[in-house]
């Protein structure tokens, strides 16, 4: 329009960011999930021994991850990207406790609430103890009855938390998401009911939660282990019908296009991991870990990029995305790199 100013912002982003994230925060955050995984180890421990088992350390650890979460997400985040193959049970009811309290920071809910939500994570799986080992961790298919055997461990995990000491009131609202968890948003999913019900708002997100960690976790029965970018692609496509499409929704927006711990090949050559998105950043350009050859044929850590930074001249972007990568395809442990 004629006689019409047009105004445009621009904006200075470096490429380069200090390597300084408050080491104490990322130490503290090292501190709990080593904490967690000891406390999850020893209550399922206990409980196959018939020795009494408390949930204390539980509510201790998960309100220590309300702390952390309430600081940094991304410290939190960069934390459910550990992998373990031999102690994968336990690693996964902590990366599932920490993606839950994330997700249940994003909607909204209380300390308190995110608290007890982390606590249904860490013990959502409780039940597994109970299952062979050589059913859980079968290369082939599982046969029906080894299947059936599997679908039990919901309500055994619930049987295993009546059994814990501590008081009615804190084992009745820690009950229901374990044993709801794999019902799915349609309910066609296990243990099946006989009559419609509602999912609790803690059961829909332990299910996305857990389902995003199993994808993205090497299991010796699934020859592929998805990167983070191709999970959430697969877990979109069941909406409204494995889970609750808003959650979902935010679940996605929460980690991003690329979420925290995704293996980047850039058009640069170089290899990075996604540790943040700065805030008011463009969530298609994260802030990233390059990844430099240690000369041993694995990878040690370079400077921190941050994708949105341009050529001061030009105004392209000096790093572009090419494709993702996995991880272990290259002896990466991403949680290494990130905290």
């Amino acid at each position: 329009k004629a006689g019409a100013f047009q105004w445009v912002e621009i904006v200075d982003i470096p490429d380069e960011v200090s390597q300084e994230r408050d080491p104490e925060r990322k130490e503290m955050a090292r501190r709990t999930y080593a904490n967690a995984l000891t406390s999850v180890k020893e209550i399922s421990q206990k409980i196959t021994s018939q020795s009494g088992a408390g949930v204390r350390k539980l509510k201790r650890i998960a309100q220590n991850m309300v702390d952390l979460l309430s600081e940094d997400e991304s410290v939190l985040l960069g934390l459910s990207t550990i992998r373990d193959y031999d102690d994968y049970t336990y690693t996964h009811s902590v990366n599932v406790a920490i993606l839950s309290m994330c997700l249940g920071k994003r909607i909204g809910l209380s300390r308190v609430s995110m608290s007890m939500l982390g606590i249904c994570g860490l013990v959502h799986d409780i039940g597994k103890v109970d299952i062979p080992l050589g059913i859980l961790n079968k290369p082939g298919k599982l046969a029906a009855e080894e299947l059936e055997e599997i679908k039990k461990h919901p309500l055994r995990s619930v049987s295993k938390i009546i059994k814990l000491r501590a008081t009615r009131d804190l084992k009745a609202k820690i009950l229901l998401p374990p044993f709801e968890h794999h019902m799915k948003y349609d309910l066609s999913g296990y243990p099946r009911i006989h009559r419609k019900r509602s999912i609790s708002l803690f059961g829909r997100i332990l299910a996305i939660a857990d389902v995003f960690d199993a994808l993205t976790s090497p299991r010796i029965y699934r020859p592929k282990t998805y990167s983070p970018d191709l999970a959430l692609g697969l877990m979109l496509e069941g909406t409204g019908k494995d889970f609750d499409p808003i959650l979902l929704k935010v679940f996605i927006n929460m980690l991003g296009v690329y979420p925290v711990g995704t293996l980047l090949l850039l058009d640069t050559g170089e290899k990075g991991l996604v540790i943040n998105f700065p805030e008011g950043s463009d969530i298609a350009r994260p802030l990233i870990v390059l990844l430099l050859p240690d000369g041993q044929k694995g990878f040690k850590k370079g400077k921190l990029a941050n994708l949105a930074g341009r050529n001061p001249k030009t105004g392209s972007y000096l790093r572009n995305i090419v494709r993702t990568l996995h991880p272990s395809s290259y002896g990466i442990q991403p949680a290494d790199f990130i905290l």
